[in-house]
């Protein structure tokens, strides 16, 4: 029979959402203060446990904390440590929002998904479920008998097989850890702050998403592919956004492939034609690249709100790399992160002239009037749509 920790916290999400409210200025949400009691909650679960070994440790559900022990001792000591731990982490660090609550038995644990299926995880559980915050308790007879025995200074029995360990009385325990001095709660991404595109039409959808809500978009990457379905609607729609929105500005920073001079021209003519039409809303440069450079994503960022990168793959339909998948980050840092990258890229690069245009058409070296024929006609096509 093994010895259950189980760890409840009072209050989770009445907290969380009360110290989140009204704080949409600063992105602080009732899922980031969860988050972060669930990182410190691990933190000092591995601080204890550096010095005081325990056999398993996992979570059920939002924040429930189950750590096991081959002996009963062994869960008491570490039960106590972690107590003033958390104690520490509230009184000298500021934590307020922790309010653990712990309880400890003998048993085995059957668990199904989120849920327990024996009687011991479960009576043990909701102990620590309903008691008071900074408690700690033991249940079950042999488990009682056993503290007993070894003069753990405990609180009388409140409750049949159940009594409540004196544990801010016990001060001779070894193997302190040092708290959390040195700890940085992390910027934890979570899983409504981050969306995976797995192709580049849920890409292209994510971005026309954000570009209708944004203000300021910065971009970059190559050129936009013309052959496919998606990207020619992704192309028509971007230039109607730039075309019916005053108050938007696209800030675009390409690179052109000296290898693929159709592309590499026909972006140019676009960029170098939406430029003169919409000069307060459309700032474009760009830059050659040689045969052979590997630019692995391309990226966007909306505001300082979220930023998409485009993860690139070599593409044989095509004959070249192109955005296979993305991820999107709606988090502030990571844009504000991009975004600053980003204006200092455009700051080098310097403004788009008339000089810098004939430089890049030079270095592209098209000369196939059927070519040049073709680009032209897809630049007014797409900007007469």
């Amino acid at each position: 029979m093994q010895t259950i920790l189980i760890i409840e916290f009072k209050g989770f999400t009445q907290i969380s959402t009360s110290l989140a409210s009204r704080m949409e200025e600063i992105v602080l949400t009732p899922e980031k203060i969860r988050a972060g009691i669930i990182e410190i909650t691990n933190k000092l679960i591995e601080n204890v446990g550096e010095f005081n070994p325990y056999n398993s440790k996992f979570k059920v559900g939002g924040d429930t904390f189950v750590i096991t022990f081959n002996e009963l001792q062994q869960g008491i000591d570490f039960g106590i440590i972690l107590m003033s731990e958390f104690l520490k982490a509230v009184t000298e660090n500021g934590y307020y929002y922790l309010k653990p609550c712990a309880c400890i038995s003998g048993g085995d644990i059957i668990l199904h998904e989120d849920s327990f299926l024996d009687d011991t995880s479960i009576s043990t559980y909701r102990v620590a479920d309903k008691k008071e915050p900074f408690t700690l308790w033991v249940k079950g007879n042999d488990c009682i008998k056993n503290i007993e025995k070894k003069s753990i200074p405990i609180i009388e029995n409140i409750e049949e097989e159940l009594v409540k360990i004196n544990w801010q009385k016990m001060k001779n325990i070894k193997n302190h850890p040092v708290g959390l001095s040195d700890f940085k709660l992390p910027q934890i991404l979570l899983s409504n702050e981050v969306i995976f595109c797995q192709s580049a039409l849920e890409a292209l959808n994510q971005i026309l998403i954000n570009q209708e809500k944004a203000k300021i978009i910065n971009a970059f990457g190559g050129p936009v592919p013309f052959e496919g379905a998606s990207e020619s609607t992704y192309l028509k729609k971007t230039i109607q956004f730039i075309k019916d929105n005053v108050h938007k500005k696209w800030n675009i920073i390409s690179y052109l492939d000296l290898s693929d001079k159709k592309s590499s021209f026909y972006w140019l003519e676009l960029a170098r034609r939406i430029s003169i039409l919409y000069p307060d809303k459309y700032n474009f440069t760009a830059y050659s690249i040689t045969s052979g450079t590997l630019i692995p994503f391309s990226y966007q960022t909306f505001d300082d709100k979220s930023t998409l990168v485009g993860l690139r793959s070599y593409s044989l339909e095509l004959g070249r790399a192109t955005m296979s998948s993305a991820i999107l980050f709606r988090n502030t840092k990571i844009t504000k992160r991009f975004s600053l990258e980003f204006t200092e890229s455009h700051r080098k690069l310097g403004k788009f002239n008339d000089a810098k245009f004939s430089k890049l058409l030079e270095q592209i070296d098209l000369t196939e009037k059927n070519v040049l024929r073709d680009c032209m006609n897809l630049v007014d096509k797409l900007l007469q749509s």
